[in-house]
């Protein structure tokens, strides 16, 4: 009986993940708006108090580490770089909101960041789980967060 009842509310949170991640999928054209406030269907979660703690160092190192890969990537300085976003969010899945084509993910709950740095006016989006260095993430191939913190956390 206790797996039974454990399945199904398994497949019942798989399928309120899923049309979740399927709302917040409002373009064919390119990936959520990210600077502006999260899409309807992503929940907020609340942010902490503004006061840093050993996990908010990690976060700042986190994000240098992405402005870093940015300015190689495109050969310039770090300085030219800014933070539009940086914040602490839950994926759908495996893929950290950024599925690799021909790959399988598994359907889960990862708690990760959400990261968007501006260069001369475009975007570029930093995806990773939490504790792990952000990985790049075309446009192409961006998902939205299941859940999204209220505030930034940088």
């Amino acid at each position: 009986m206790k797996r039974v009842l454990k399945k199904g509310v398994q497949l019942g949170l798989y399928s309120l993940i899923l049309a979740g991640a399927a709302c917040g999928q409002n373009s064919q054209d390119g990936p959520p708006e990210a600077a502006s406030e999260p899409a309807e269907s992503v929940v907020a979660v609340s942010g902490g108090d503004s006061h840093l703690t050993d996990e908010d160092k990690s976060i700042t190192e986190l994000v240098s580490g992405a402005i870093t890969d940015l300015a190689t990537r495109e050969g310039v300085t770090e300085a030219e770089i800014s933070v539009n976003r940086a914040s602490l969010v839950t994926w759908g899945s495996s893929a950290s909101g950024c599925p690799q084509p021909d790959m399988s993910y598994t359907q889960e709950l990862v708690p990760g960041m959400w990261v968007v740095l501006t260069l001369e006016g475009d975007n570029y989006y930093y995806h990773g789980r939490l504790g792990a260095d952000l990985f790049y993430c075309p446009k192409d191939r961006i998902e939205a967060p299941i859940k999204a913190s209220k505030d930034d956390v940088m």
